[in-house]
């Protein structure tokens, strides 16, 4: 099938549909790699981060200190940001969707319960007791909150991969099987995984840098201990972000070599070539920001703003290409009609509206909240 792949192409109704989802997966997208790779960098830091609570190492919050503060408002962010993508799913590829989530079952009920656990996990650091619990609990508390997480990622990959593979239906059908497994799905959430480390670090980046939270140490620390804390942090993420996406290239490839036919063709096709383009000539700003990061040894916001640029370029680059992939397997052009009939239901305006109030209050809470920040604002839970 060789449907159309560029808005404009579309029909209307289409177009407008592909584009706000393109846009609301890439927010999405952004969120739930926060989450998924933060809460993996937390569990490392868990396990071997800081034994001794005395002293602090100096220089202001370090990104685990922003990642323990912030998790669970970035899991409800990513929840929230999730929820008008997975509408236009439904809209856009309803048959596929539907057929998908019926045939893993009670699999795909998981995610509900799986994502309550995680969600509440991650809040656990902000209690007083979670501080007086032994080591090893606190280790696996971040371990569960990480594996809800993977799991709520895995199954999303699955669903995806089974609605766009209608041949295994009957089969899976007739076996009454739940599962569905594909050679490429272990490399596809390869990249989904090592991708998301220098979006989830440039945001820490930016959180840093725009809460000054480095001068919130003035007269705790001197200032060349300020200095080698924050320099030992940058130096160590630039370290993180740099493998991560080299490997996140590498599993590109692995994804490439055990695709079926059609999805290699269609990942190669001129309609996904320019996407393509576009996902490498960000990845390679992505890589020389953190390399000149790494170099300045401090959060500069001008290489964070180009570092987080060719990230956003990567991330939508991706997910075009993503979608050319799909539609190789999908006619998008016989659900035309549907799209069409949709648009006509009406509802844009109270979308729109909920949308801007909803932007609104968001806002309006980070803003609370940063202003009641105490001068020393929390750290990540010390080690004993």
């Amino acid at each position: 099938m060789t449907t159309p792949t560029v808005p404009s192409e579309l029909p209307t109704a289409t177009g407008l549909y592909q584009t706000l989802y393109l846009v609301a997966l890439a927010l999405h997208g952004l969120a739930a790699g926060y989450v998924l790779s933060g809460t993996a960098y937390m569990l490392v830091h868990g396990i071997f981060g800081r034994r001794n609570p005395s002293p602090k190492p100096p220089g202001g919050l370090t990104v685990a200190d922003v990642l323990w503060d912030w998790m669970p408002f970035a899991v409800g962010a990513a929840i929230t940001a999730g929820v008008l993508p997975l509408i236009l799913v439904q809209i856009f590829f309803n048959t596929n969707y539907y057929t998908a989530n019926l045939l893993l079952f009670y699999r795909r009920l998981a995610l509900v319960p799986v994502l309550l656990i995680g969600f509440y996990l991650v809040y656990l650091p902000k209690s007083g007791i979670w501080s007086r619990v032994p080591r090893s609990v606190r280790v696996i508390g971040a371990a569960a909150a990480f594996l809800c997480f993977a799991y709520t990622a895995h199954s999303w990959a699955e669903n995806h991969m089974l609605s766009v593979t209608p041949s295994v239906w009957p089969q899976m059908y007739a076996e009454s099987r739940t599962t569905f497994f594909h050679p490429s799905l272990i490399p596809r959430l390869a990249i989904v995984f090592f991708g998301s480390f220098s979006n989830m670090l440039l945001i820490v980046g930016w959180q840093i840098v725009s809460g000054g939270t480095v001068s919130r140490t003035e007269g705790v620390v001197s200032s060349a201990e300020r200095a080698a804390g924050v320099e030992s942090d940058v130096r160590r993420s630039a370290t993180i972000a740099l493998v991560t996406l080299a490997l996140a290239l590498i599993a590109v490839g692995s994804w490439y070599a055990l695709a079926d036919p059609v999805a290699q063709s269609a990942f190669i096709s001129w309609r996904a070539l320019p996407f393509l383009v576009a996902a490498l000539g960000g990845l390679v700003m992505q890589s020389a920001a953190w390399l000149r990061l790494r170099s300045r040894l401090s959060w500069n916001k001008g290489l964070l703003l180009f570092g987080s640029g060719g990230a956003v370029i990567t991330l939508l680059g991706t997910l075009a290409v993503r979608e050319c992939i799909r539609e190789a397997s999908v006619d998008l052009a016989a659900e035309a009609g549907e799209h069409a009939a949709a648009a006509r239901m009406g509802g844009w305006g109270v979308f729109l509206i909920c949308l801007v109030v909803n932007a609104a209050l968001i806002t309006w809470c980070i803003r609370a909240v940063r202003r009641g920040l105490p001068a020393q604002p929390s750290k990540a839970p010390e080690l004993s």
